[in-house]
């Protein structure tokens, strides 16, 4: 499972719902999009699995959804020029 929060999500809630769902659920992974280096430090000492800043965040769910997408298909290895040679317009 993967929980992942906006930094527009009240800062105490986003840590109020980190801390709840580790208690229910250790093996969730967290990301929250965070705006401050005060946030960061605050949803780390939470629970959160990973932070990015809202600037890096388009480049970064990509690395999560590939990682994502890995773990459900029970990949543990990802060929570039697999999923490219499947994508339009790649002349296959």
């Amino acid at each position: 499972d993967l929980l992942l929060i906006d930094s527009s999500l009240p800062l105490d809630d986003s840590v109020a719902l980190i801390q709840s769902m580790k208690q229910e659920n250790p093996e969730t992974r967290s990301i929250v999009i965070t705006d401050t280096t005060q946030q960061r430090r605050r949803v780390v000492q939470a629970g959160a699995d990973y932070t990015s800043s809202s600037f890096d965040f388009d480049t970064q769910i990509c690395v999560i959804l590939n990682q994502l997408d890995r773990t459900l298909l029970g990949c543990t290895e990802f060929s570039e020029t697999t999923s490219k040679k499947d994508s339009p317009g790649s002349g296959s």
